[in-house]
């Protein structure tokens, strides 16, 4: 509910500091009470319990409160919602408890105090899950008989946003192709964060969901497929055509090289890159290759969402009578990676019995190990490889050092350096590959690197051998994802970029088309010369761009053609 990127925080009505520290470890925050009569705060958070005093009393005290917030700074209200299902069934049965002011008198209240007010429902998947099994009861049918919606009655809160300055609102639709690992860190938590930006929507989608909803105003729209590949040429063709028709830019989102499938792309032109507005991707490494084929490429680093507590070594140290070491892998298809450290790594362990090895994922790895001081994590339910993100982490946390190899290939080039901020998050020492690491590791200082497997066992050694530079190293490292390396101080980058790209739509436009000219076919760019004429005009930058309204019988063939092509979602409706 609060924005990220705000430095400065005063509550009223609860206290959620440590949640939101954990997400800006550098803010400072207040509750009930302002920094001085002079400093103005980034953001003032009010709970609903803020609003069970008079209404009168209320205005004064917001009046008064915005003495304090910056220009560019922003309210943020959660709210109960009273219309909530499971709140009328209480009140039904006078089991409810008692609720704030309606929302309807907050907004307008704001209003009053010339504030532009934002509203989003809030809810999580088991709301939306309730949805779908009560949308059909009477209960409910009943309900929208008298007044609302679905989305009225099945969302348990309300987030209110109130700005000094309006925000134009801003969509961002995700289409999501890798959901297991990728999505969690380049869709999901930037999403969650960019949803903080008054009058921004961000909305997920995968394959399986029912097609998307086309938003009709004139304002900044993003279609963005991440790591989705086209099977056809006459897919992306056509989703050009539709995106330009109804105002949409499109954006691919690509966090690894192609290297594994570099012949597909090249069957298809790489028209997954060259025919969408803008590519946004993880490494500057990546950033050079697909600027080869589309200039328009953004770096988005790989971040850390949340930061826990430092650990504490001195009582760790007192817990670990036996002076055990623990060493953690954790990977998914690296056996060319590893299996040159693997003999190294072995004669440590038979070196060191106070060594234990903790594994992750490669069953390979794990039964290459000769030592019997080892563990392998397993999934509580299928048994073996996936295990879930905070498992992961807690594996990270209760380990000392953890092995990152890669070898020197292109594949690898493209990884991003997320193993080293994640562990360095959990507190844990890391030993890496000069490939990809060395970009972010100062060896000796936040980590070490090896280049070679003798390096890699010296370097070992000294890790288990010498835990105060071990923990220096790990100190440091911390410290650097802490003022470097936290999603809440990016994520705005991301919106700075839409806008840029949106200002720049029609001449971004222009350029797609002209690379699509030199590479794709005449006979697939037709529909394009014919709906659309004025971007092969030498003029077209000296007209008015003007969207076109799409009937409902295109949208319905524009869903059924897309079934073939693999990924095209688009269905008829003004809003969600």
């Amino acid at each position: 509910i609060i924005p990220p990127r705000a430095k400065t925080v005063v509550e009223f009505g609860g206290d959620t500091s440590k949640n939101f520290l954990a997400v800006q470890p550098r803010a400072k925050y207040n509750i009930e009470k302002f920094f001085g009569s002079n400093q103005q705060v980034d953001c003032i958070l009010y709970h609903g319990d803020f609003f069970l005093q008079s209404l009168d009393k209320i205005e004064k005290q917001i009046s008064e409160h915005l003495k304090f917030l910056r220009d560019d700074g922003q309210i943020a209200i959660f709210l109960d919602n009273p219309a909530y299902i499971d709140q009328l069934r209480a009140q039904i049965n006078n089991v409810s408890n008692p609720m704030n002011a309606g929302l309807s008198i907050i907004v307008n209240m704001l209003q009053k105090l010339n504030l532009n007010v934002y509203v989003q429902p809030v809810n999580t998947t088991k709301d939306q899950q309730k949805m779908k099994d009560e949308v059909e009861s009477d209960f409910v049918k009943s309900l929208l008989k008298i007044n609302g919606s679905l989305q009225t009655f099945f969302s348990p809160f309300f987030c209110v946003y109130a700005t000094k300055i309006p925000h134009e609102k801003l969509v961002l639709q995700f289409l999501c192709g890798e959901l297991l690992v990728t999505k969690r860190p380049r869709i999901t938590e930037p999403g969650m964060f960019m949803k903080t930006v008054p009058n921004t929507v961000v909305l997920e989608y995968v394959s399986t969901d029912p097609p998307m909803h086309v938003f009709k105003e004139r304002t900044a729209k993003f279609f963005i497929r991440q790591r989705c590949r086209y099977t056809n040429i006459e897919g992306p063709m056509h989703q050009l055509r539709m995106m330009l028709r109804t105002g949409y830019s499109m954006i691919s989102e690509q966090d690894d090289w192609l290297s594994l499938w570099l012949e597909m792309y090249k069957a298809m032109h790489f028209v997954d890159f060259t025919c969408v507005h803008a590519v946004s991707t993880s490494t500057t490494w990546l950033a050079e290759q697909f600027k080869k084929l589309n200039p328009e490429t953004a770096i988005f680093e790989n971040q850390i969402m949340e930061l826990p507590p430092p650990r504490d070594y001195d009582v760790e140290d007192r817990a670990n009578d036996k002076k055990q070491v623990t060493i953690l892998y954790a990977a998914l298809n690296r056996w060319k990676d590893c299996k040159e450290i693997l003999p190294a790594l072995n004669e440590v362990c038979e070196k060191y019995p106070n060594v234990h090895i903790n594994v992750v994922a490669d069953e390979k790895f794990f039964q290459a190990l000769t030592t019997s001081n080892k563990l392998y994590y397993a999934h509580k339910d299928t048994g073996k490889l996936w295990i879930p993100y905070e498992f992961y982490l807690k594996a990270i946390r209760e380990s000392d050092i953890i092995l990152m190899p890669l070898s020197d290939n292109d594949f690898n080039f493209g990884k991003s350096d997320i193993k080293f901020i994640e562990s360095s998050s959990q507190g844990c020492t890391t030993l890496a590959s000069s490939t990809v690491y060395e970009r972010t590791i100062v060896d000796g200082k936040t980590g070490f690197i090896y280049h070679n497997p003798e390096e890699f066992k010296t370097k070992l050694e000294i890790l288990i051998t010498n835990p105060k530079k071990r923990r220096e190293m790990a100190r440091a490292a911390y410290e650097y994802v802490k003022n470097e390396r936290m999603l809440a101080d990016h994520y705005m980058d991301r919106i700075n970029w839409y806008w840029d790209l949106y200002r720049r739509r029609s001449d971004i436009s222009v350029e797609i088309i002209r690379r699509l000219e030199k590479t794709v076919p005449k006979k697939n760019l037709q529909d394009l010369y014919k709906d659309f004429p004025r971007l092969f005009s030498p003029n077209f930058m000296d007209s008015d761009e003007e969207e076109i309204v799409i009937s409902e019988e295109e949208m319905k063939a524009a869903q059924k053609k897309g079934e073939e092509a693999y990924v095209e979602f688009y269905s008829g409706g003004d809003d969600l």
